[in-house]
């Protein structure tokens, strides 16, 4: 699944640096969607993820939180259009022979609320500046996340990113000749986040 978002869970309750530990629990999805000029496609990732670690530190004046070893991978083979030979034509057109995963580096996070704890079954929306890195080209994105505080340890995020292929120099292989593959595609997240 794309992104290490789950740094913004416990805002105020780490000491600054904060090692997090965090696991993406079995049920997180990420979805590729896109258009054609016939139909259009869904392309669906529920990869099991292991325990992972990120650093985070929070500016207590700008609110701002700055990240360390934040990258989240995302297998482009384990990503199911529903049909072997979109799945062929996406892993071919995004490089994934020498290119295999799409990456995320989460750099910076800022809160968009002003509450100091988080409350249990409330969105709270941050704005994340990531780097994403796809066919090996990096470009610096935006993403717009939301995140709700199940209970004490657990969180679902949620965000979502259209992006250009043509900004990453991806040129979409299309089965049939007459059917063209329109340059954007959003990008969703819904994960499941247990701190540990």
């Amino acid at each position: 699944m794309l992104v290490r978002l789950l740094i913004v869970l416990f805002l105020s309750s780490f000491t600054n640096p904060s090692l997090i530990h965090y696991q993406i629990k079995k049920g997180s999805k990420m979805v590729l969607k896109g258009k054609t000029s016939v139909k259009d496609f869904n392309c669906a990732c529920d990869d099991t993820f292991e325990n992972a670690q990120l650093i985070a530190r929070i500016n207590n004046s700008t609110r701002q939180i700055d990240f360390d070893k934040a990258n989240f991978n995302v297998k482009i083979k384990s990503l199911d259009c529903s049909n072997k030979f979109i799945n062929n034509d996406l892993a071919t057109s995004l490089k994934a022979e020498k290119h295999p995963f799409i990456n995320v580096e989460m750099l910076t996070a800022v809160p968009n609320h002003q509450e100091q704890e988080l409350q249990v079954n409330k969105a709270y929306k941050y704005c994340i500046k990531t780097l994403i890195s796809i066919s090996g080209k990096t470009k610096p994105q935006t993403l717009n996340v939301t995140l709700k505080k199940i209970n004490a340890k657990n969180y679902i995020i949620n965000a979502c990113k259209v992006i250009s292929m043509s900004d990453y120099e991806i040129q979409p292989k299309s089965p049939i000749k007459f059917i063209k593959i329109k340059d954007e595609v959003r990008i969703e997240f819904n994960l499941n986040v247990e701190i540990q």
